[in-house]
């Protein structure tokens, strides 16, 4: 293609633009909205402003830019930054929905903002007149020209990228940051909201720990008395001291989540020896994982668990063939804390540690062999506190190690397969290759188990791990940093591996903005939701709180819906299960409480009246709450049996 070819090219698509904007602009005036032909005329616009300085810029590439291609330049960053800021005023990407990117409506400050492409396309047409006309640029001055101009932009990239390669932590701080605006986001579109179902639990236990302050107890966790990981109430518990719990879950976990990406960076740069471009690239690998959002979402301890589980890792690799006894004393205390975190964690600690112990043992390594020894014991015995014991009794089938339970292959199976297939995808392939070339024992060890736990249902037809999606789940992070690590060595062309990482996190971005596609991923996922979303944005839970924190005093018991019961739990500090009792109001729940006292409250969407419950021998309605859907009805009951009351 010669010149006055291109020129004219560019002139043409310069031309289409403008007219195209011209189109947009009567429409928007003689109408007064904008309409789906007006998002198409956009469009056009912007694509044609675009290709039309793309070719004028490469034409003219020796000349100053100083001169009338200086217009074009910015005329078409105005129709990108125009394109791109109305697709997010328009809401295209909304909290569980995707609607479509072409042709779809404007709000107001969509349409604002479409004016800049509106702009952009007349700020490149008549420069790009000129240009055919007169077949050159005007000039205002002779230097700098464009191709010294953009050198010098490349030079600062590159020079930027080697300033990374000697600065781990400003790769690890890129990493970070990203995670933690991504994992914010959703923080503060929904304000106050707690996100995720579990959340208001994490905030009622914590106010718990704060009160009675006993690491290794029994504590009241949705309905039951759990010995539960204390290492998450530990941490938070000088901000729920000062009466912060409910703010500090609006922040932790995007500070976790910042912590975990950041962590991914710095195992692929350091133990797999990829380049700072793909080390941050892991990063935002960790960041996108669908998993990992799902471990974000509420399964808190958890999310503090993979931190510290990497963290182990990454130390164990970097120190096993060189353990002194500083070094050793430091994987006690990561290993430890780790398994103090979460079950899941702690299991993935207990075998990666016993296969530290005998690869120290077999170096002779006295330092590395004892503290690996001493990091199994201690998971194990945590292991054993969390489920109080080591063995389990199942009536169909007997004596099972603790955490075997009795499955139903056909029941779990292919919810296993939806796991594999929705949650890891295509990230398992460039795992295993990451795995096979470099061959990380310690990583590779704990991955594999991780996993074997996770498929569990397919590999024993009668029993599996219980929950055994948490343990796919905490395999996740160590899934996305290997996937990364594989597809930035394996896809050498930039274009497959931005490719391949657009299809890896999609289901990602599904489930952080929600499509309306997202329940092809998503609807066969055991506890998956749709979104990071509240557990439920309806005043009236929080009026539910409130009505406790100010009418409960006495140990009356309190009967109430699974979904409004955590927010009971907010007001009520260290209840036991007869105390807060998680139920939909039923008769035999009503005489179960009938036997230990002789009145209680119930908080249910439903009306009591029609239940004629033999145990009930009056009621009144205390409170009436609005809330979305249905009102909450807050009861006071007496029951009939006076026998037995305490």
């Amino acid at each position: 293609m010669d010149a006055s070819e291109r020129i004219n090219i560019s002139f043409a698509l310069s031309l289409s633009a403008f007219l195209s904007s011209a189109y947009a602009l009567v429409h928007l005036l003689l109408t007064d909205s904008a309409g789906i032909s007006f998002d198409y005329a956009i469009w056009i616009s912007f694509f044609f402003s675009v290709l039309s300085t793309y070719l004028e810029v490469k034409k003219f590439f020796t000349k100053p830019l100083p001169s009338t291609i200086l217009f074009e330049i910015t005329g078409s960053f105005l129709s990108i930054s125009g394109r791109i800021g109305s697709i997010i005023a328009n809401r295209v990407f909304e909290v569980g929905y995707f609607f479509p990117l072409f042709g779809s409506y404007y709000n107001t400050l969509g349409i604002e903002l479409s004016l800049l492409v509106i702009i952009g396309s007349f700020l490149v047409f008549f420069p790009s007149l000129i240009h055919a006309i007169k077949g050159d640029v005007i000039s205002f001055y002779s230097e700098p020209n464009i191709e010294v101009s953009f050198s010098t932009i490349k030079h600062f990239w590159v020079d930027s990228v080697a300033f990374f390669s000697n600065r781990l932590i400003l790769i690890a701080l890129i990493s970070g940051v990203f995670a933690f605006l991504f994992r914010f986001y959703p923080e503060i579109t929904y304000g106050s909201w707690l996100i995720g179902w579990d959340t208001p639990e994490y905030v009622a236990h914590l106010e718990d720990f704060a009160a009675k302050l006993n690491p290794f107890t029994s504590y009241y966790w949705q309905g039951g008395m759990r010995h539960i990981p204390p290492m998450l109430d530990i941490l938070l518990s000088p901000f729920a001291l000062i009466g912060k719990a409910y703010g500090i879950f609006k922040i932790y976990p995007s500070f976790a989540f910042g912590a975990l990406a950041s962590l991914s960076s710095i195992i692929a740069y350091k133990l797999y020896n990829v380049k700072p471009k793909g080390a941050i690239i892991s990063g935002l690998f960790t960041s996108l994982f669908v998993l990992n959002l799902r471990i974000s979402y509420d399964y808190q301890r958890q999310l503090l668990g993979s931190v510290f589980l990497l963290s182990f890792l990454l130390a164990a690799e970097m120190w096993r063939d060189d353990i002194s006894i500083s070094k050793a004393i430091a994987l006690v205390a990561l290993g430890v804390t780790a398994s103090m975190s979460h079950e899941v964690v702690g299991f993935a600690v207990f075998v990666s540690s016993i296969a530290l112990f005998l690869v120290s043992f077999k170096s002779r390594s006295l330092y590395g062999a004892a503290s690996s020894l001493l990091i199994a014991v201690s998971s194990f015995f945590l292991e054993a506190w969390y489920w109080s014991g080591v063995v389990s009794y199942a009536p169909s089938i007997g004596y099972l190690p603790v955490g075997i339970v009795p499955s139903s292959y056909g029941i779990d199976a292919p919810l296993v397969l939806s796991y594999l297939i929705a949650g890891m995808g295509i990230a398992i392939p460039f795992s295993l290759y990451t795995m096979n070339k470099h061959p990380k024992l310690l990583i590779n060890v704990s991955t594999i188990a991780l996993l074997l736990a996770g498929i569990s249902p397919l590999l024993a037809p009668s029993t599996s791990v219980t929950t055994w999606y948490r343990f796919l789940i905490g395999a996740s992070p160590l899934v996305s940093t290997l996937s990364a690590v594989g597809a930035v060595e394996s896809l050498r062309d930039w274009r497959a591996l931005i490719a391949f990482f657009v299809i890896f996190s999609l289901p990602g971005l599904s489930f952080a903005y929600g499509y309306n596609l997202s329940t092809s991923y998503t609807r066969e996922l055991t506890e998956f939701p749709y979104g990071l979303v509240p557990a439920s944005a309806d005043c009236g839970y929080l009026n539910v709180e409130k009505y406790f924190e100010e009418n409960y005093s006495s140990k009356v018991p309190i009967i109430a819906d699974p979904d409004i019961a955590r927010y009971v739990h907010l007001a009520v500090r260290n209840p036991t299960p007869s105390e807060l009792i998680w139920s939909y109001p039923s008769n035999s729940t009503f005489c179960y409480a009938s036997s230990i006292y002789s009145e209680a409250f119930v908080v249910t969407r439903y009306d009591i009246a029609s239940m004629n419950s033999i145990c009930i021998s009056s009621y009144t309605l205390e409170e009436n709450i609005k809330g979305v859907g249905s009102s909450i009805y807050i009861y006071k009951i007496s029951f009939e049996n006076e026998t037995n009351k305490s």
